[in-house]
Formats: structure tokens, C-alpha cells, sequence
């Protein structure tokens, strides 16, 4: 596909052009001042005000991802909150112009816009069918009523473009979590290093966030799905719910936490204005659910699903054919080891012939646990990929293997390759409705 990104220079952006660069994807960034990016990406100059040669590149593309807007990052002096405004409004307005005058317009646009524009609540999530648009609560501060209002003028700017042949989907974005120079964890990191990672405005409000990879797929999802359009929430199903300063510091430190605590919430207001960005809000973000209003959820991949605590290393053992597979539990964690970082190698086929016998049974499950993830893995090649099954149907499958179902049913989940939601269960690497 070729894939237009105004103001593609960014965190976010990217995320977006070394996912889609990478796999081979003709991906054309426009910024206001053009530099070299990875192999394969072209980059072009636009003022994100006018009509110019960069608009040629919007006939005949597949997508446009608009990105483009001065970063919130700063100091919210009344010249930054206006060039907030302007620099998102104005992308915007062009982007639909030059759509609109296209021979070839792109068949889908995605416009950036922010989980900022619902008003925080405690009752529920805020889903695009019945979330609450924030900036008019009684006491709302007056910076965060104009982050709002931005908000809705920039998701109003799209909505308004005259581009019958492009659907227009916006993303109302959660905070996208990578390590990314200028993104929210670079950030959360220099403060913790100056000692301020503790509770922000008394750690009572939900945060939402996405995993950047999580990001990725989601966007590819609403640029090939053809019956998505309007708003659409990229947040992560459960957004981090309200935490205790107690509760952190007995965790972490009580003297440490408190001494973060105090820092940020103190009476000595001077250290915020100092760190030179936005003061922490006294009334905190929206609480951001994923997709509810169109029915649409993309399995998220990482830090939302439950991982097993640690246990110590036990001796060496294995299942005997007459024993239940649960009997050893987990026992060498290979130098901390998971999922996550574990790659198929070589020797997994001398693996699999030791455990499995002629007739396709499992003989026993290797206590070492690399050579558990490698059995894991081949177990799990017997669910499709993007099929929702039944927990009845995964004890048929699993039971062709060996008698102790559960317990192959509930290693499957806990090292992430089998997802599980109620009754139901799939494999991890499919996107499913749920």
C-alpha cells in the first residue's frame, strides 16, 4: 500500500512508519521541515496551511494517516494553546481539501483526535456510543475546557470535509506507550529520575493508554475494515485504575513515595512551572473504553494480559503418561525467560520428538521451561488463528493430546499463547469479535 503521513515526524509517527516501512509499504511523511527517516521513506515538505506539490501524493493513495499538530508537550502559555488549535484545525482543513481535488482520492483517512475530549468519570468507561464529551462539568479548569474544545474542532474539521469517496475514521487515541524520544514514558521516566514519580494530582483518576504495537494493529484494522468510520476509541480494554498513595508506598517505599508525593502535591506550586510543561491537571482525563460503540475490539497483545508471578526454581521433573500434566507445576524459569522473548530454534523439532510419541500424543511436559514453551507452542497450532472457540471445544481439541485437559488449558492461557475472555478462548496473533 502507499500511506500518506502529514506530520508523520513524531512519537506516533513513528511507531506508524517503521511497522509499515518495514514490511514494505510505500510510506510518504509530510512535516514542515523534511529530514532523513528509515530506508524507504519519502519525506516531503508541507506547511500544513496550504495547497501545494504534496498534495499530488494524495491521488492515488491507499491511506492518509493525519498526525499533524503542534505537540501538547509544552508550557500552556495562551501562543501555545493557539498553535494547538491552529496547527490541528488547519492540517486538518487542508488534508480534506486536497482529498476533495483528488482524480484518485484514497479509499479510507485516519485523523488523529484524543481520548481528551471525554470528560472523566468513575461510573464507567467512556465508549463512542455513550461517553460523555467533557469541558462542561461545573469547576472544569480552564485549560483543560480548551483541550476539549480543541478536540472537538478538530474531529468537527474532518467531519466536514467534502471527500464523498474517502471514509473518514478518527481515532480518539489514548496515551501511546513506547520508548519513543518525546512520548508520554520518556517523560514519566525523566520525572521519575528526578525523584517526581509519584502520584500526579493525588493519583485518584484512570489512566488509558495503548501499547504502541497495539497502536499499529489497530490502525491497520480500521484501514482494511470498509465499515468503520466516525470516531473510534484506540485505548486498551482496561485503563489503569485509581491507585492508593498508600497502597504505592507499600510497595515501593513509603518514604520514598511520600517524599515524591509531596514534591508534586505540596504546597510549593514553583516546582511544576519549573519542569516547564502542563501543570497536572486538577481534574484528571477521561477514562477511555475501547471500541464499545461499534462492536469492534482488536486483541491487545501486551501488558493487558495476566502474566504468572514468578515462582522458585524447583527440582528437575517430568509427567509420566499415567500422571496428570498438572503434577510438576513450574519449575526452571531459564534465566527469566517468557513468551515474550522466547524465539523458535533449531533443536525445537529434536524437542518436539521427545515429548510427543508416533501416535501424536504429548508423553510428558518437560519441567525446563524453554522446552515447555516449545511444547506450548505446538499445541497451540491446533486453534486458528482469528476463530473464537468454546472452552467444551478446547478440551476436545486438547484432549487428543493427553487426559489432563485443564491443566494443558490453563498453561496455554498463562504463557500467552491461547487469550481467554468468560467461556471463550483463541490464539494469541488473531484479531476476534467478542
Amino acid at each position: 500500500m502507499k500511506i500518506l503521513i502529514p506530520g508523520g515526524t513524531g512519537q506516533v509517527g513513528g511507531i506508524l512508519r517503521r511497522a509499515w516501512s518495514a514490511r514494505g509499504h510505500e510510506v510518504v511523511v509530510l512535516s514542515r521541515r523534511p529530514e532523513q527517516l528509515e530506508p524507504g521513506v519519502r519525506h516531503l515538505a508541507w506547511d500544513g496551511r496550504t495547497i501545494g506539490p504534496w498534495a499530488d501524493e494524495i491521488d492515488g493513495a491507499d491511506a492518509v494517516v493525519n498526525l499533524a499538530g503542534r505537540t501538547v508537550n509544552c508550557r500552556y502559555t495562551d501562543a501555545n494553546l493557539k498553535q494547538m488549535m491552529d496547527s490541528r484545525v488547519e492540517s486538518t482543513r487542508v488534508v480534506g481539501e486536497a482529498i476533495r481535488r483528488a482524480a484518485a482520492p484514497p479509499p479510507v483517512w485516519l485523523q488523529m483526535s484524543t481520548a481528551t475530549i471525554y470528560a472523566h468519570r468513575f461510573d464507567a468507561p467512556n465508549d463512542e456510543a455513550t461517553g460523555i464529551i467533557g469541558g462542561e462539568e461545573p469547576g472544569v479548569p480552564a485549560y483543560w475546557e480548551f483541550s476539549t474544545r480543541i478536540a472537538k474542532r478538530w474531529e468537527a474539521e474532518q467531519a466536514a470535509a467534502d471527500t464523498p469517496g474517502t471514509r473518514k475514521v478518527a481515532l480518539r487515541s489514548a496515551m501511546v506507550m513506547s520508548p519513543d524520544q518525546g512520548g508520554v514514558l520518556d517523560v514519566l521516566l525523566a520525572m521519575a529520575r528526578l525523584g517526581l514519580g509519584g502520584p500526579v494530582a493525588g493519583g485518584r483518576q484512570f489512566v488509558s493508554w495503548i501499547h504502541e504495537a497495539d497502536f499499529v494493529r489497530a490502525c491497520d484494522l480500521l484501514i482494511e475494515r470498509h465499515d468503520i468510520s466516525g470516531p473510534v476509541n484506540t485505548a486498551a480494554p482496561g485503563p489503569t485504575a485509581p491507585t492508593r498513595p498508600d497502597a504505592c508506598a507499600a510497595r515501593r517505599g513509603r518514604d520514598a513515595v511520600r517524599a515524591a508525593r509531596d514534591r508534586l502535591d505540596g504546597g510549593d506550586r514553583r516546582l511544576g512551572d519549573a519542569l516547564g510543561h502542563r501543570a497536572a491537571p486538577q481534574e484528571p482525563p477521561g477514562r477511555t473504553g475501547p471500541a464499545a460503540g461499534c462492536g469492534l475490539r482488536v486483541r491487545v497483545r501486551h501488558l493487558g494480559a495476566r502474566r504468572p508471578r514468578p515462582r522458585r526454581p524447583r527440582p528437575e521433573a517430568e509427567v509420566r503418561p499415567d500422571k496428570p500434566v498438572a503434577s510438576p507445576g513450574r519449575v526452571d524459569h531459564d534465566g527469566g525467560m517468557t513468551r515474550a522473548t522466547w524465539q523458535p530454534r533449531p533443536d525445537d523439532a529434536e524437542t518436539l520428538r521427545r515429548f510427543f510419541g508416533k501416535d501424536g500424543r504429548l508423553l510428558t511436559i518437560p519441567s525446563k521451561h524453554v522446552k515447555k514453551l516449545v511444547v506450548l507452542n505446538e499445541l497451540a497450532q491446533s486453534f486458528e488463528l482469528g476463530k473464537v472457540y468454546p472452552e467444551r471445544e478446547v478440551n476436545e481439541i486438547l484432549g487428543r493430546f493427553h487426559e489432563d485437559v485443564a491443566a494443558l488449558r490453563r498453561y496455554l492461557h498463562e504463557e500467552g499463547f491461547m487469550m481467554r475472555e468468560g467461556g471463550f478462548y483463541w490464539r494469541d496473533g488473531g484479531s476476534v469479535d467478542i
